[in-house]
């Protein structure tokens, strides 16, 4: 028995072994031919790290013999699906891809080809595949003189990863604007804050720049979409008079500051927290919105707290209120008998001091007169004057006359009315 031993086999042959016995050599017929195969299976890549929604291919290729299948499993030694074998029988190798349309953080693992040959032989190869997630990325729209933040949350399962926030700035490099946020758990987030952003800022784009370094070809970075920065300012907000008398018109207007409308996806006007439906026109000029609410005959229950509101595509919604005092006073009726009362009723937001005038002069004499003032409910108050035979015959001017504590109603509102006296001397 003759044995030969071949190291490290790195190509393709063909042995022969031939018996020879002292002068007599075997006839070429009793030689046999001992062909060797080199079976091989490499990788490439043997490295890759990429984002959540890539794609990502890893291809293996085994040489050796052509019709050996090639077959593919995760760290957990799980079959892998791949794409169908490629074949190329000019060089005698064979591929397969292992393909990821769109990769997710869970893909994150070591992959391993492998050929089997013989009864139990096998080689492999492997690669490693790191994946990045990016998350917590969005807009914001902010009212001006307000803090505008902004979250970017990135895990690595693989290792060590850097996040940082650059500004977008035109014709020039970017602009780091926050401190490199480092994770060594494989999870982090960095925050943006722009603190009493102004209205000139709208439109300043920002991103989240993801810096990965598990391999020794260096750091490979990831860049998510930029945000955008979208600051309102509300310019005029509704102004109105002291109060409203019933009857009397209201019109209420707001402005605001936005760089397009686009921006906008509704204008409402509320009275008391119900929608307001009629009585408003906006209109859209050179980045200005205008919203008014308009009542010619109002109504007493119609005073109130009324609020304009702007909601956006991007952001949270931006409103103003005011309070509209509507003030009803029940004008006095002429009275032609002797003794009399009269009524002064008023309803209305805010509590009048009431007093009572004969013609010019306020009402002192209480052997004519005599005054229940009446008490405030919150919304309304009657007064009442009677009137005793002692009055003078003719005519007397009779005024209830309002006026009011309230620092934002100064103008007093009054209704008169005449009270006759007729009396007959004699027959």
């Amino acid at each position: 028995t003759a044995t030969l031993t071949v190291h490290s086999v790195t190509a393709d042959n063909t042995y022969t072994c031939t018996v020879t016995s002292g002068q007599y050599s075997a006839s070429e017929s009793d030689a046999t031919d001992v062909s060797i195969k080199m079976f091989d299976v490499s990788v490439s890549p043997e490295y890759a790290v990429n984002d959540v929604g890539s794609a990502q291919d890893f291809v293996c290729t085994a040489t050796g013999d052509s019709s050996i299948d090639i077959m593919w499993k995760s760290s957990d030694g799980s079959d892998v699906t791949a794409s169908a074998n490629q074949e190329d029988y000019d060089s005698g190798a064979r591929t397969s891809t292992l393909s990821f349309a769109t990769l997710a953080l869970d893909d994150d693992d070591s992959y391993t080809c492998y050929i089997n040959f013989g009864d139990s032989e096998s080689t492999e190869a492997s690669a490693e595949l790191d994946v990045i997630e990016i998350t917590g990325l969005s807009s914001q729209g902010q009212e001006a003189d307000e803090d505008a933040t902004f979250d970017c949350s990135f895990t690595a399962l693989g290792g060590t990863a850097t996040a940082q926030w650059f500004l977008v700035v035109a014709d020039e490099d970017d602009t780091e604007v926050t401190d490199t946020v480092t994770s060594d758990s494989g999870a982090g987030t960095t925050q943006l804050v722009l603190s009493a952003v102004a209205y000139s800022q709208t439109g300043e784009q920002y991103y989240c720049q993801i810096s990965y370094d598990e391999n020794s070809d260096g750091a490979v970075s990831f860049t998510a979409d930029a945000v955008t920065l979208y600051v309102r300012e509300l310019d005029a907000t509704p102004t109105t008079p002291d109060y409203i008398h019933t009857g009397e018109s209201i019109s209420l207007e707001c402005t605001l500051s936005v760089a397009a409308e686009s921006e906008l996806s509704s204008t409402k006007w509320y009275i008391d927290g119900e929608e307001l439906e009629t009585g408003i026109t906006t209109s859209y000029d050179s980045g200005t919105q205008t919203t008014t609410y308009e009542d010619s005959d109002v109504a007493n229950s119609e005073g109130g707290v009324y609020k304009c509101e702007y909601s956006f595509t991007v952001g949270d919604a931006i409103s103003f209120e005011t309070t509209v005092g509507v003030h009803l006073l029940t004008a006095l009726e002429t009275s032609y008998t002797n003794p009399t009362e009269l009524s002064c009723a008023f309803e209305g937001t805010n509590e009048p001091t009431i007093a009572w005038y004969e013609g010019v002069n306020l009402i002192t004499d209480d052997t004519v007169y005599t005054e229940t003032p009446g008490s405030w409910d919150g919304s309304a108050i009657t007064s009442s004057l009677a009137i005793s035979s002692e009055l003078a015959t003719g005519e007397t001017a009779i005024t209830c006359k309002l006026t009011f504590a309230d620092a934002d109603v100064t103008d007093p509102i009054e209704t008169a009315t005449n009270v006759i006296k007729r009396e007959i001397s004699s027959v």
